[in-house]
């Protein structure tokens, strides 16, 4: 991503600060679908680790290297709605089962990697809004750098909004 400047393109897909509580509730709370997700998966583990990337890529637009990196206040966030300990996360980023999880959600949200097509979608789609807006092209880049993939509101992906 050329476009990024270093410091940006270091933190992308990471969280550079703790989520507050509006962040918290905006896209780690589980409604009654994500908590039954979360419920259908085997063991207190892989439910915990499923629901935390779940809140992850509804924030970031990425899913992390290793979900065990999360935050403690987004685990401990999770774990209260599922009823679990924090400690049982631990263990999770070096299993199979999140590369599994992440394929789940994706197909669960509609959520894709932005290869191919797509990201040629996005990319005329930002040339489009550049182009046609008041904005200048590096505040757009900004703005989509910063923001995560997903629009605010309704969780729709973003082959939906492009």
């Amino acid at each position: 991503m050329a476009f990024l400047t270093d410091e940006q393109a270091a933190t992308t897909g990471t969280f550079t600060a703790v989520p507050d509580d509006g962040q918290l509730a905006g896209y780690f709370l589980l409604d009654r679908d994500a908590r039954r997700r979360a419920m259908t998966c085997r063991g207190a583990r892989s439910q915990l680790g499923h629901a935390v990337q779940l809140g992850t890529v509804r924030l970031l637009g990425t899913f992390l290297d290793n979900p065990e990196h999360a935050p403690a206040d987004v685990v401990e966030y999770v774990t209260d709605q599922l009823g679990h300990s924090p400690s049982v996360l631990a263990g999770y980023g070096a299993e199979r089962t999140r590369w599994d999880h992440q394929g789940t959600i994706k197909d669960a949200y509609g959520y894709r990697d932005l290869k191919g097509d797509a990201w040629w979608k996005l990319a005329r789609w930002l040339w489009d809004r550049c182009w046609s807006g008041n904005e200048r092209p590096i505040a757009s880049t900004r703005a989509s750098s910063n923001a995560p993939t997903v629009p605010e509101g309704p969780r729709t992906p973003i082959s939906d909004a492009i």
